[in-house]
């Protein structure tokens, strides 16, 4: 298959009426495509959203974002067209494929909001997870909030 341009694109995505096949096929044609040349057409295509009011192109945008947010598209592709994206200094085409985590808490952070005494506020002397539950089922407005941002299970 050979890579498409933009209107072709566009109308291929808009023959398609079903949301999640339209973002099947579209994961579909970037992973079987150059992902250098998928890289100047999908640059093209943002270039064309910014410049027009074209609701057919901002849904081929918005299909592409859920084709590569939903995972239909393969990591190996995503990677590649990052890397081609990157090397044609494309910065907001390789932001589209860039797979960023979340930050996650060290192994210390998440004992300490884990353990069985912690305090509730952060000068307040520490509660045991009885007192926690305690407080949770009262009706004190001022203690609600900071309970349910208590990460303990319990």
């Amino acid at each position: 298959m050979s890579v498409l341009d933009v209107p072709a694109l566009i109308h291929r995505l808009k023959a398609i009426r079903d949301p999640g096949l339209r973002r099947f096929a579209l994961a579909d044609l970037l992973a079987r495509g150059a992902p250098e040349a998928w890289v100047s057409v999908l640059a093209d295509l943002l270039r064309h959203v910014a410049r027009t009011d074209d609701a057919d192109a901002q849904a081929a945008v918005e299909c592409l974002a859920h084709a590569v947010v939903m995972d239909p598209l393969p990591y190996a592709a995503r990677q590649d067209l990052y890397i081609a994206a990157r090397a044609a200094e494309l910065g907001s085409v390789a932001r589209l494929f860039l797979d960023a985590s979340p930050p996650t808490a060290t192994e210390h952070e998440l004992e300490a909001a884990l353990a069985p005494e912690r305090p509730l506020r952060p000068r307040g002397r520490p509660l045991s997870l009885g007192e926690r539950k305690s407080l949770a089922r009262s009706a004190r407005r001022d203690f609600l909030v900071p309970m349910l941002r208590d990460p303990h299970p319990d």
